[in-house]
């Protein structure tokens, strides 16, 4: 018997079998999805509940392992991992605009995937004063009209006078989306020296 006689002797798989033993078929066999999607979505929740996750420039964003069971977890359970108040802080090493740069990238796939618009997050800034790539973080906030987040300090209760200004320089800058960039650095250009006075490491 010739090869293709052989092939054409083997036994068929029907299309249906297929589709039973695919893993989206599976997963819908779970009895995860025989209870009601308010239910699903408290499992959820309740899965979530683990200390905020922190994003830093190397480490990415680490998702939890919940979202990658199957395709149908994710698509119900994303929106609302990151749909949660107060879920995620963005930590700035010396105000890198590395780390906005992903979550604006992230943003990006959930408005395209999920419909979610707007994230919410905490930024925390560590590390030395740069006022260049202070800089470059406005600009991001402006072109992509990211509303003012709180920069506070980890662990802070509260804001300092810096913190306070820095946040509303960030309020500027989204605020004055329908103004060109060049126009609204002219504006922070002339609200650096109050910047300056409250610590001088803002003038180099």
């Amino acid at each position: 018997m010739d090869s293709l006689e052989q092939m054409s002797a083997a036994p068929k798989v029907s299309s249906a079998s297929v589709a039973e033993s695919s893993p989206a078929s599976a997963a819908t066999h779970s009895p995860l999805f025989k209870l009601p999607r308010e239910l699903r979505d408290n499992i959820y929740e309740y899965a979530f509940c683990g200390p905020r996750l922190r994003i830093t420039k190397h480490g990415g964003i680490p998702e939890p392992a919940l979202l990658f069971t199957c395709k149908i977890v994710r698509q119900e359970a994303v929106v609302l991992f990151y749909g949660r108040e107060k879920r995620l802080v963005l930590v700035i090493d010396s105000y890198d605009p590395a780390v906005i740069e992903l979550w604006i990238s992230k943003r990006v796939l959930l408005r395209q995937i999920h419909a979610l618009a707007s994230p919410p997050a905490d930024f925390y800034h560590i590390g030395t004063r740069n006022w260049n790539n202070l800089k470059l973080g406005l600009q991001l906030h402006h072109d992509y009209k990211i509303c003012a987040l709180s920069c506070g300090s980890p662990g802070s209760p509260s804001y300092s006078d810096e913190e306070f200004f820095v946040m509303g320089l960030f309020q500027i800058a989204a605020e004055m989306d329908c103004k060109a960039w060049e126009a609204v650095e002219v504006v922070l250009g002339m609200l650096r020296p109050g910047l300056v006075k409250l610590h001088q490491d803002w003038a180099l």
